[in-house]
């Protein structure tokens, strides 16, 4: 079960995905994982079958805190997943920077 701070943490580092494709608006999540970069799924913003999957449109991310535009900057077609750089930092609603999610679990806690 994760800890109060741990919610909180986990809620402002995950963002809704939202690219403008010529069909409509495609979405999905992603998530913080450090300071200017997000993780979410190629076939979020991408044509995964593609030989060359570029961005579908323009795509954004909705952080519960700030929307902020993203750039797909490497993805993996077979592993489905997609790094996206993020035009500006992200700050909470203080104006302090919201923490990237740790990409494994404190030694405490294992």
């Amino acid at each position: 079960m994760l800890a109060s701070d741990e919610r909180r943490q986990l809620h402002a580092a995950t963002a809704r995905v939202t690219v403008e494709t010529t069909h409509g608006e495609q979405r999905g999540t992603a998530f913080l994982i450090a300071d200017g970069y997000a993780l979410t799924a190629l076939h979020v913003v991408a044509d995964r079958h593609s030989d060359q999957p570029v961005a579908l449109g323009p795509v954004r991310l909705w952080f519960p805190s700030a929307s902020v535009e993203a750039t797909l900057v490497f993805h993996d077609r077979q592993q489905d997943f997609a790094l996206l750089r993020l035009a500006s930092s992200v700050c909470d609603e203080a104006g302090q920077p919201v923490s990237p999610l740790p990409l494994s679990p404190p030694a405490t806690t294992l």
